[in-house]
């Protein structure tokens, strides 16, 4: 027990876990399985644990470009900016009854580029049938994410239904450069959310 507390505390691990744990006839204990998850967002202090992580092709590349993704097993792609604005996005589609296809985080550093990036790693998702973007503009202005989204579909990147929830810096500015996409403005996540489980606006 000390072992795996001195563990958790210097890996700054979110789960260090052993289970099953077996019992030998020596009345010995012997670890049959175990699991170590790691904290994303302290994972720069310890490059030493990077070859153990097992990560997709896609969540490499994300890694690679600035951003945070993780791949699921739904069908609707949540994109944010802030790994707890993410999260809270993906229990209240959850809490909805949506299934949550990955999840996307730009950070606070999003351009453009990263952000068509993003959309074009969610377009190597076969599952992704609709994208669900909650995201507020303080640092990252919103007409960023708009420029980002249009390109892609002028490109033919994506041809999906967008349900977005945009508030913050330029966010009206942005709302007017999507008005005429597939993406949908909603004044609340509740309602972007509702209207993507739903599929309204397909």
């Amino acid at each position: 027990l000390k072992k795996l507390s001195k563990l958790t505390i210097e890996k700054e691990a979110e789960l260090v876990e052993i289970n099953p744990l077996a019992i030998m006839q020596d009345d010995s204990l012997m670890a049959l399985d175990g699991k170590f998850v790691t904290d994303d967002n302290s994972n720069f202090r310890h490059p030493e644990m990077d070859k153990y992580q097992e990560k997709s092709e896609i969540e490499e590349r994300a890694e690679k470009s600035g951003f945070s993704l993780v791949e699921l097993d739904g069908d609707i792609a949540v994109v944010g900016n802030g790994a707890g604005l993410v999260m809270s996005t993906l229990d209240m589609l959850s809490d909805n009854g949506g299934k949550p296809a990955c999840f996307l985080d730009v950070g606070g550093g999003a351009t453009t580029e990263s952000v068509y990036e993003a959309l074009t790693l969610i377009s190597k998702m076969n599952r992704v049938k609709k994208i669900l973007v909650n995201l507020y503009g303080g640092i990252v202005k919103t007409t960023v994410v708009a420029e980002a989204f249009i390109k892609a579909y002028d490109d033919g990147l994506i041809d999906l239904p967008v349900f977005s929830r945009l508030k913050g810096t330029e966010s009206d500015k942005a709302k007017e450069m999507l008005k005429d996409s597939r993406t949908k403005i909603y004044d609340s996540v509740e309602d972007a959310i509702n209207a993507a489980v739903m599929g309204e606006g397909n």
